[in-house]
């Protein structure tokens, strides 16, 4: 099970993320926490606090077609589903008020980070909520980015069909770039923006921007953003390194846990989970 770390930022009107989770918890009925999010279905399935620490499970109800079960000795077969039941893809999260971090367990069928912010943004209809979860990275990687006082090249490609009309209206910085993509009817966009001539020469103007846009927008919609890299160095005489800013964030990968009878990762291990990785990150996540 892999955990990655997420900064909460909550905008000036917002609530604090704490009181959103606890008017999830006092809504005992479970439909009433499902929200639309991006034509899926989500909800939190069970959420408790322990020790000041929000433990929650996230749930994603599947509208298409799904796996079946598989025998050695006999076809597949499907599953027997009630009428109202389907599929539903599992995530979990837990949530620190003392630090403002979120872990979240990466499931790649299931909720991804940015449906749970959008979902947290967006539960209580009422009010004006907007949350960003903002990547941890891995600390090393983040000196050796602010070291480099020069940036040579940044390279990224993006996938213009998976992005939403919100992740271009967010994306100020790349908006030229993606309705360019769009006119030329492209589905992918493959950009390096280098600073030519003199060894002293460094990408200026907007880059940090383009760059900070584009590390939100993998995070909002991890398939929008295929790749993303930044090659810089600390002075004039030193060696171009390359950065990669989508596989070196903070996250830790848990091999322990094995699934259950029913094939699911047991909840009570996958929150477990959750508070070793906080547990090793203590100094980290501040």
């Amino acid at each position: 099970m892999k955990i990655h770390a997420f900064k909460v930022e909550a905008s000036d009107q917002s609530a604090a993320l704490e009181d959103v989770l606890a008017l999830v918890a006092k809504e005992k009925k479970l439909n009433k926490r499902i929200r639309l999010v991006a034509k899926a279905e989500i909800r939190i399935d069970a959420i408790e606090k322990r020790d000041g620490l929000w433990f929650m499970e996230f749930a994603k109800f599947r509208a298409t077609q799904g796996p079946g079960r598989g025998k050695k000795n006999a076809r597949t077969e499907g599953f027997d589903f009630k009428k109202g039941e389907t599929f539903a893809e599992e995530t979990c999260a837990l949530y620190d008020p003392a630090t403002g971090y979120i872990l979240i367990q990466y499931n790649h069928s299931g909720v991804r980070s940015g449906a749970i912010c959008n979902y947290l943004s967006d539960y209580d209809q009422a009010a004006s909520n907007v949350y960003t979860f903002n990547p941890k990275f891995d600390p090393d990687t983040e000196r050796r980015l602010l070291k480099k006082a020069i940036k040579k090249r940044l390279m990224f490609k993006l996938d213009v069909s998976a992005m939403t009309a919100d992740d271009i209206k967010r994306g100020v910085a790349l908006r030229d770039a993606v309705a360019l993509g769009q006119k030329c009817e492209a589905g992918i966009i493959d950009i390096e923006l280098s600073a030519g001539g003199d060894k002293t020469n460094g990408l200026r103007g907007t880059v940090s921007n383009v760059m900070g846009a584009l590390r939100d927008l993998s995070q909002r919609n991890p398939e929008a953003v295929k790749s993303l890299r930044v090659a810089g160095k600390t002075d004039e005489d030193d060696a171009i390194e390359v950065l990669d800013l989508l596989t070196q964030r903070l996250y830790v990968e848990l091999e322990d846990i094995k699934p259950g009878l029913d094939l699911r990762l047991p909840l009570e291990d996958r929150w477990k989970g959750l508070s070793r990785a906080r547990n090793s990150w203590k100094k980290i996540l501040k």
